[in-house]
């Protein structure tokens, strides 16, 4: 039996009839209002040699779920006849929308501790395989915020935030785990005055000690 391909004409008139609001998840990259720990997005792309995918996309919106969320998340295309190399976020069960498949090229998260699988494919073993993102604008985010990937094969985790490269052998799918680690807290204050204390165990609880020139 032959293995019918779409074309990605045909991908995408099945996406705008079954889901027109996945389109616009299209544009998202380089469109943010202003970068902050409630809104960014990365861009992954990976290459070998003249093989080259650069579709995912991963972030935080305010209101975004962990779950499948039509206004952001999009399905990848069907793979081409030839020898290629993908990224994709690998869903099924839950809301997600199994006549689109279960990798996907752009998965937004709630900021709320927010997480990902991510997964590289090639259909080609034995190549090295470069994973490269632009810091730009995810480094504009507040110092203590850190976006962590652990690559499961290798055991060793990384901050997306102080490389932008990331290189393997590959021999099979490669899956990543990708997470915040937060060093810092955050405070909701109203206008006007707030009064905030930070609670001290000082090693001389002296009233002269705290207080010297009281």
């Amino acid at each position: 039996m032959n293995k019918k391909f779409l074309s990605i004409g045909e991908w995408l008139a099945l996406i705008i009839l079954c889901a027109p609001s996945l389109i616009m998840a299209g544009d998202l990259e380089g469109q943010e209002d202003s970068i902050s720990i409630s809104r960014w997005s990365l861009l992954i792309k990976a290459s070998s040699g003249p093989l080259i995918d650069s579709l995912a996309m991963f972030g935080v919106r305010p209101d975004a779920t962990s779950g499948y969320d039509p206004a952001y998340d999009v399905p990848r295309p069907p793979d081409p006849p030839t020898d290629n190399i993908k990224v994709y976020f690998p869903h099924s069960g839950d809301n997600w929308p199994q006549f689109l498949g279960n990798k996907w090229m752009i998965d937004f998260n709630n900021p709320v501790s927010p997480h990902w699988l991510m997964e590289v494919e090639s259909s080609i073993n034995g190549i090295y395989i470069t994973l490269s993102w632009d810091t730009t604008e995810i480094n504009q985010l507040p110092m203590g915020y850190y976006i962590m990937a652990y690559d499961s094969q290798a055991a060793t985790s990384f901050d997306l935030r102080s490389r932008n490269t990331y290189s393997f052998l590959y021999s099979g799918i490669r899956k990543f785990y990708i997470w915040i680690d937060i060093g810092f807290t955050t405070l909701q204050v109203n206008p006007r005055w707030n009064l905030v204390s930070l609670p001290v165990d000082p090693q001389n609880p002296l009233k002269s000690n705290i207080f010297k020139n009281a």
